[in-house]
């Protein structure tokens, strides 16, 4: 077992204790934003700083060892530059050019003069620490959950008290170093410095797991572009975990400058895996807003509402996103399906875009995570204004369409209403009067000389006609069948006056809404009469039965077939109707094969 080190998990110097197996904890990403000539400046000064640190390497076995190493450390930097150039990311690249240069200097102590030794043990392992709250955070700025927060403060206290401890109480003299540099000793407890180096190793190995551990938590909760953006942490993290778990396992276990040497080279080999795994990110995000330029070319024109959305949904990653046109005449917004006074964003990001005069064009509501790429999901929407144009004047058109159609079924329903109430005025006023006159009539008659029953007998006979015509023109206002026992034995009422035989099959399990009944009862009666008056046929046959959407009804005849659907006549009436259901009807009727018309209907189960 050896003492306190002082740069461990870098190559070992000659003469110079190796280092410690509590070497460095995995953690990845962060970096620090230089516009213009900055950021090439500090990738160049951190590049001096590296070859400043190595020098003492040149000619020696370990030469590869050192420039592994500073490849770590200026692949840091690098990222931080790059990463400073994303929106939103400024934090986590100044922390990733500090780390990039705590890293670096870690390597002071191969100076084995003045106060180099102990400026090393003084930075490490600030920047293990602060790879760690860059993992823990990125792709955001913060540490949002507790226990992540809590697992950062337990890492600093856990690797920060046994580290300055344990240097404070090793002897650089009893440990056989030349008196060439000066260190902080307070006391010499060397058996004590073996022990809090023990500590320290092993925590250095269980704080990756910890940190990938909490990684993959945040990987396995989030989905979409979050989950897309967590992946090169997730790979970066499990290589630097297993670089530190194995190489320190190993060092707690037997500790040599030869084994350190060994194991120094790939160790670092695999921290590559941050500016590497970071490096990829920053690519991702540039291509992610490339893809935008794309959007645009994707959403055929006229474009529609669905469409829009759905190439959103695409670029952005985010299935549930929506969008809600305004429509300014009716001061609604519709998402092509229901209109709103106010979209319901229910927890989401909204996003209000205006169109060219400055008057609200579109909301768009999106996941929470989104908010942290905002240069992205600007990009989509201003690549999509024009869509949204278009697809605002389609959702308008739609829109006076459906109104249309719900204007028309208030027609049909206002229309069926008046007729039940003619029909029933008709029943309970005109019909019982005319019934009471009768009934006077016929006590009049009763009493009444030879000459006078003879004109009663005749009027009363004018007022059992006029009472049948009165009945026949209610049941064609709206027959009271119809309400009384169902569309079936309506149907069947209006086929027994018929002068010819029709089959009825009617399988409806149930009775039908009254609007459906209405219209396909006056839809048979109008098929059958044209049946009876054009068709010259001696069979036809109502069928009627319920779907899954609705009800179906088709009507034929053996007749001579050549009916057609003109406008103003019958059919065409029928077809109105139905249509203002949104309903369809069809004919088929070609000459000398009979008609066949049918009729889909929806209806609410």
């Amino acid at each position: 077992m050896r003492v306190f080190p002082l740069t461990a998990h870098r190559r070992p110097r000659p003469g110079y204790p190796s280092s410690d197996p509590a070497a460095r904890s995995p953690i990845l990403s962060g970096m620090h934003p230089v516009r213009g000539v900055r950021g090439p400046l500090v990738v160049l000064v951190a590049t001096g700083y590296a070859v400043w640190l190595e020098l003492p390497a040149v000619g020696t076995p370990y030469l590869l060892t050192s420039v592994v190493f500073a490849t770590v450390g200026v692949g840091l930097v690098v990222t931080g530059v790059l990463l400073g150039t994303e929106p939103g990311q400024r934090p986590n690249a100044r922390l990733f050019v500090a780390a990039g240069l705590l890293w670096l200097s870690n390597d002071l102590g191969a100076r084995m003069t003045g106060p180099f030794p102990a400026l090393t043990v003084l930075v490490r392992p600030l920047d293990e620490l602060l790879l760690m709250v860059i993992l823990l955070r990125y792709p955001g700025v913060r540490i949002t959950d507790r226990i992540s927060r809590i697992a950062v403060i337990t890492g600093c206290v856990a690797l920060l008290v046994p580290h300055y401890a344990g240097n404070l109480v090793w002897n650089p003299d009893e440990a056989g170093f030349p008196d060439t540099f000066w260190w902080p000793t307070i006391v010499t407890a060397m058996s004590a410095a073996r022990a809090i180096t023990t500590v320290y190793a092993i925590v250095a190995i269980l704080l990756p797991a910890v940190l990938v551990g909490l990684i993959i938590r945040r990987y396995t909760t989030s989905r979409g572009l979050a989950r897309r953006e967590l992946r090169p942490v997730l790979a970066a993290a499990v290589a630097v975990a297993l670089a530190y778990v194995v190489t320190q396992s190993v060092l707690l276990a037997e500790s040599s400058n030869d084994l350190d040497a060994a194991l120094a080279t790939p160790q670092n080999l695999l921290l590559l895996a941050v500016p590497i795994a970071f490096g990829a990110a920053a690519v991702r995000r540039w291509l992610d807003r490339s893809a935008v330029a794309d959007l645009v070319m994707s959403i055929p024109q006229p474009a529609d509402l669905d469409t829009v959305r759905d190439a959103l949904r695409q670029v952005l990653l985010d299935p549930s996103l929506a969008v809600y046109v305004w429509l300014p005449e009716r001061r609604l917004y519709t998402d092509g399906d229901a209109t709103y006074e106010q979209p319901p964003e229910a927890g989401r990001i909204r996003r209000d875009l205006a169109d060219a005069r400055g008057e609200p064009l579109a909301t768009v509501l999106l996941e929470p995570a989104l908010d942290r790429r905002t240069d992205l999901v600007d990009a989509a929407l201003r690549a999509a204004a024009l869509s949204l144009e278009n697809a605002r004047l389609h959702a308008d058109l739609l829109d006076r369409l459906q109104e249309l159609e719900r204007s028309r079924t208030r027609i049909v329903e206002a229309g069926i209403t008046e007729r039940r109430r003619v029909e029933r005025d008709l029943h309970d006023g005109a019909q019982q009067r005319l019934l009471a006159l009768a009934a006077t009539i016929g006590r009049a008659h009763a009493a009444a000389d030879p000459a006078t029953r003879a004109v009663l007998g005749q009027a009363r006979t004018e007022l059992r006609a006029a009472l049948k015509e009165l009945r026949d023109l209610a049941r064609g206002i709206h027959p009271a069948v119809l309400e009384q026992v169902g569309l079936g034995a309506a149907v069947e009422a209006v086929t027994e006056s018929l002068p010819l035989a029709v089959d009825v099959e009617i399988d409806t399990a149930g009775r039908l809404p009254p609007m459906v009944e209405t219209a396909v009862y006056f839809v048979v009666c109008e098929a059958l009469a044209n049946v009876v008056k054009h068709a010259r046929a001696r069979r036809a046959g109502v069928a009627l039965r319920r779907t899954t959407s609705g009800v179906d009804l088709v009507v034929s005849d053996d007749g001579a077939g050549g009916a057609r659907v003109t406008p103003g006549g019958g059919l065409a009436g029928l077809a109105d109707r139905v249509a203002a259901l949104n309903g369809r009807l069809h004919v088929d009727s070609s000459p000398g094969c009979g008609t066949r018309l049918t009729l889909e209907l929806p209806c609410e189960s």
